[in-house]
């Protein structure tokens, strides 16, 4: 300390730097940083709520919203008030909303251009409706995931991959066929070829 000199300051500069950190400190403060996260999950639900006539979901003319306060979602009802995603009925309710959310999210991310991996893996979606040959109602549900999920692929223009793993199949769907790349029956049963695995 006895050998410290003060320099001079150029007003200026002081200025200047007064003036950059008044500007971080408002970048940082907990409202603006409340009100950017506010606007980020308000673009996310305008998505979802664009996107839920092709689910076919509950509640379909009403605004569906993501709450980063509790992490679920909710439906903005007039009669009823917001309504959690666990008082929204079925299981096919369920895996839609989380569709909804899972593609808004990388949708926002994809936009933004942010470093968040660009791609979904989903394991069995069409799993809660157990679909047969003769329900064509399971069948059709299972073909509006599958056609979701094309239509918002398409959408982000190959900048989104999805990788699925089902037992679903559409013979008659160009797309859906067009999408396969490996076909698990009776000659080929395993998600990694048995030859792969050294016995020892």
């Amino acid at each position: 300390m006895e050998s410290y000199k003060e320099e001079p300051v150029d007003i200026n500069e002081k200025l200047l730097l007064q003036k950059q950190i008044a500007e971080k400190e408002q970048l940082l403060s907990e409202e603006s940083i409340r009100e950017r996260l506010d606007s980020i999950f308000n673009i996310v639900s305008d998505y979802m709520t664009q996107w839920i006539k092709e689910m076919d979901l509950e509640y379909k003319d009403s605004r569906y919203r993501f709450s980063p306060y509790s992490t679920t979602v909710f439906v903005d009802t007039l009669k009823e008030g917001a309504i959690p995603l666990r008082n929204l009925g079925s299981g096919s309710n369920w895996v839609g909303i989380h569709l909804l959310v899972y593609f808004a999210f990388q949708k926002y991310f994809i936009e933004k251009n942010r470093p968040v991996p660009s791609f979904i893996l989903l394991d069995q979606p069409s799993q809660i409706y157990f679909p047969n040959q003769n329900n064509k109602t399971d069948w059709k549900a299972v073909r509006k995931i599958y056609t979701f999920i094309h239509n918002r692929v398409k959408e982000l223009e190959g900048k989104l991959q999805v990788i699925v793993l089902d037992h679903a199949d559409f013979p008659d769907d160009t797309d859906f066929n067009n999408a396969i790349l490996e076909r698990w029956d009776e000659e080929n049963l395993a998600l990694i070829p048995y030859d792969w695995i050294d016995e020892k």
